[in-house]
């Protein structure tokens, strides 16, 4: 190895004390440190965002499919030649308008602006990957710079015009306060049994989206690349502050932004959750519902660390009992657990959105807007996610007509870099709640809440309020807007496609190829052949009478390819009902988006319903002695207020008590406001007086009765789940019955004045070996008892959430791999007890054992 040359004689020692003092350290260690940094350098990592370069992998894929019709003979190594690309580029676009669907648009083609879109990432492959085919040196930027470019250019306009292609957005969708409420509402109303802690999570984000417009980016990571770099937030984003009993103020410290994730200087915004001061506003008080979270996950630092807890999932969730502990606390700052700091804000969740996956991960951002789309779809509205609110934000909401266009460019972060981008600060200083609800200290201008009330008149949640108030509309229409596929959509789907029938045909030959390789005697008692698919194949291998007629290659061989074959089968049947299910539902909800159906007299009945307090409020003020106020006091605190809700109040004390039980509890509040004639109890005040009055409820009060009517459903599990431990109901073992067998009493009756004694040992045993096998057990994991005392069974996996009231239909879910996770080892336990009866039932017992004549007479 050479010697390191001497520095020049001349070369000026550095004049920063620091710098010389760094450099010392590579003194007598340099070969070594410099073979780090080479390492380094052959690993960097690209700057570019993970979506673009799959975008520009997918493009080269697209280039890569083209050049194969195009012109088969060439590898792959010699498409991106100058002369190949030059010869054949102005026939790609056009190929791309031809095999391309568009999902939007009415014709199935796409837009406009993907085609520009394309055209983008065209453009860059070309720079980034064209080479002369002799020098080898790229050449792409001369080849743009030609007329190559300029042609692009006008192929698209041309494209554009001959196609007809799309060139203008549709109409967006907007959610605001209505569409909001109708989302808590119903998510409540959707898990009175089960699946409380997770719609708290959700209702946590659809709250925060309503008041910030974040993108689902900045709650949870767009791509696993982030989420493996740790780009998400976590627990220790978090601040609370509390301003008075059961007020808090929560701060947000929001540090994943759209265009600063994969920069060198990130971004952050601190958004400030501040306490609603109106009663009727508790529902939208985005600290309470983060509060409240972080309450079940237990993460608050000596709230519920003593008190009684009972997990569910991957961590603890603590009674609701210990809400007092929560009002009882006086500090100033609620502090999060040392030990939680690190874990993620917002968790995922497990199939179907009942339960926290396990192991615990972060939420993705497509989880963020799947979640709220499932909960808009359930409340009547169109399919939105974060976007919709945050659209509200910047174009109607409180930020764009409210705080000012400066203001709502800083917090949606639109504006480019500049003087602004290192004052995070500024934003926390905005009442983000208090501008979405009317309650900053001085008024909205009338102007501004004129603009905010047009756009109200044309909102969803007008148009799904009105179909909840129709008995006849709500039974066409259904509740939930979610789109499913029938049982003659997937049949229409199979006939109508060629492709699923040739897969069905390799699938089928490829199970008579792999049946040939056996022979086996079916079990008494089961169909004429297995299923023609994996699982049959499986059946067939644990027979036991199985026999192997060929080599055990050619056995093997034959099962890969039956395997492979079927995996096609699923995977092309599994994308061709997404496929489907996805153009439904665009068609479904292009048609929800464009009607604006009712009457003058409904809409205006449903816009002045949704200027009331939420009905989950209505319910739950005999929580807070609400029943004793009168209808001055309401109308005065109404006029008091000037929320733009239209508050009613009541005749009869009796109205009141029927929305709840003996216990206080709350009942279907949904059912009892829009049963027949709860009108005549439930009527608008008239036009109230500006007196002074005492408020209805504070804020307070109402939050408290709010969280415990939450947290109901959770704190019966946690009691039910008690007196089941008690009993060890869930987690008995299986009996040893042979000794308990073998000391049974024999049955004793009388006949013909006869002590007649007959042993039934063999019924006993049977009984033992059938139905106590581990696949009859399984019913003893399954069984959930509700609180309402209805029966249901659950799917015994942990992580999945597959529930029916029928024990057949979990059973058969719990053997279907493409629905269970743990279908193989099912699968077995099924084939073990279908051997096992089998055998037994295959002995042939005595007349008398099987009690058609006493075993033993003894006078």
């Amino acid at each position: 190895m050479e010697p390191r040359p001497p520095p020049p004689a001349k070369a000026k020692k550095p004049k920063n004390f620091l710098t010389l003092l760094a450099w010392k350290k590579f003194e007598g260690n340099y070969d070594a440190q410099k073979a780090d940094i080479d390492k380094f350098n052959e690993e960097l990592v690209s700057r570019s965002a993970p979506g673009t370069l799959d975008k520009y992998h997918h493009l080269e894929l697209n280039w890569e499919c083209f050049m194969a019709n195009q012109e088969p003979r060439l590898s792959s190594n010699e498409i991106w030649y100058s002369d190949v690309v030059s010869r054949n580029i102005l026939h790609f676009l056009p190929r791309i308008v031809q095999v391309s669907v568009g999902r939007a648009a009415a014709n199935g083609k796409i837009k406009a602006s993907t085609l520009c879109t394309y055209l983008t990432q065209l453009c860059l492959a070309i720079y980034r990957l064209v080479t002369d085919r002799v020098s080898g040196e790229k050449v792409g930027n001369e080849l743009l710079r030609g007329k190559l470019f300029s042609d692009l250019k006008d192929q698209v306009h041309t494209l554009i015009l001959s196609e007809k292609l799309d060139r203008h957005e549709e109409l967006k969708t907007y959610f605001g306060v209505e569409e909001l409420q109708l989302i808590i509402e119903q998510a409540l109303e959707d898990t009175k049994l089960s699946g409380r802690a997770s719609a708290i999570q959700r209702i946590t984000i659809t709250v925060i989206c309503c008041m910030t417009g974040l993108r689902p980016s900045s709650l949870g990571p767009s791509n696993k690349t982030y989420g493996a770099q740790g780009k998400y937030p976590r627990l220790f984003d978090i601040t609370i502050f509390q301003t008075a009993p059961l007020t808090w103020r929560v701060p947000l410290n929001v540090r994943f932004f759209k265009g600063y994730l994969n920069s060198p200087v990130g971004l952050s915004r601190v958004m400030s959750f501040d306490p609603v001061t109106n009663w009727f506003n508790v529902p939208f008080d985005a600290a309470m519902w983060i509060v409240l979270y972080l309450f079940l996950r237990g993460a608050l630092e000596g709230i519920n660390a003593s008190c009684r807890v009972f997990i569910v999932g991957p961590y603890s969730l603590a009674s609701c009992k210990t809400l007092q502990d929560l009002a009882n606390n006086k500090l100033a700052n609620i502090p999060i657990k040392a030990s939680m700091k690190d874990e993620p804000l917002f968790l995922a969740l497990g199939p179907r959105g009942k339960a926290f996956a396990v192991p615990q991960r972060t939420i993705s951002a497509k989880g963020v807007s799947d979640g709220i789309a499932a909960s808009a779809e359930s409340a009547g509205l169109p399919p939105g996610t974060a976007y919709n609110f945050r659209r509200d934000n910047g174009d109607t909401g409180s930020m764009g007509v409210v705080l000012g266009k400066e203001v709502a460019e800083l917090i949606l972060v639109h504006q480019s870099d500049g003087q602004l981008h290192h004052y995070s600060r500024n934003t926390a200083n905005v009442d983000l709640v208090g501008a979405r609800l009317n309650e900053l200290p001085q008024g909205h201008a009338p102007n501004v809440i004129h603009q905010l009330e047009r756009h109200k008149m044309t909102s969803r949640a007008v148009q799904a309020m009105r179909i909840l108030l129709d008995p006849e509309a709500r039974a066409e229409a259904g509740g939930s807007q979610r789109t499913v596929l029938t049982v003659a959509d997937k049949q229409e789907l199979v006939d109508n496609d060629p492709e699923v029938e040739r897969l069905e045909n390799v699938a089928d030959d490829a199970f008579e190829a792999f049946k040939n390789c056996y022979e086996y005697t079916k079990p008494r008692g089961k169909r004429d052949d297995y299923p023609r698919n994996r699982l049959g194949a499986g059946y067939i291998l644990k027979n036991p009478t199985t026999t192997l007629l060929v080599p055990q290659e050619t056995a093997d061989e034959a099962r890969d390819a039956l395997y492979a074959a079927t995996e096609d089968l699923v995977k092309y049947n599994r994308s061709s009902r997404k496929s489907a299910k996805r153009t439904k539902a665009q068609t479904n909800n292009r048609k929800r988006k464009e009607q604006h159906e009712g009457t003058t007299e409904e809409l205006d009945k449903a816009r002045d319903e949704l200027k009331k307090p939420s009905k989950i409020l209505r319910g739950i003020m005999p929580m807070v002695g609400v029943e004793d106020s009168t209808a001055d006091d309401i109308e005065a605190d109404q006029e008091i207020h000037k929320g733009g809700f239209s508050l009613f109040f009541v005749k009869k004390k009796k109205a009141f008590q029927s929305l709840c039980n003996l216990n206080g509890k709350v009942n279907d509040i949904h059912d009892v406001l829009f049963r027949e004639g709860s009108a005549e109890e439930l009527v608008d005040p008239p036009a109230p007086e500006p007196l002074q009055a005492n408020p209805v409820a504070s804020a307070s009060d109402m939050r408290l009765a709010l969280m415990t009517f939450v947290l109901e459903p959770i704190n019966a599990a946690s009691e039910l789940k008690e007196k089941l431990e008690v009993t060890s109901l869930l987690d008995k073992p299986t009996m040893a019955l042979g000794p308990a067998i073998n000391a049974a009493p024999l049955t004793t009756t009388t006949r013909n004045s006869k002590i007649v004694t007959t042993k039934r040992k063999y019924q006993l045993r049977g009984h033992a070996v059938i139905q106590h096998t581990p696949w009859r057990d399984l019913i003893l994991k399954m069984i959930i008892v509700s609180p309402n005392q209805t029966t249901t069974f659950k799917c015994p996996v942990a992580t999945c959430s597959f529930r029916s009231r029928k024990e057949k239909t979990v059973r058969d879910h719990c053997k279907d791999p493409d629905e269970c996770s743990n279908a193989e080892h099912y699968q077995d336990m099924e084939m073990e007890y279908e051997t096992i009866r089998a055998n037994f039932r295959a002995v042939k017992v005595p007349r008398a054992v099987r009690g058609k004549k006493p075993a033993e007479e003894t006078e």
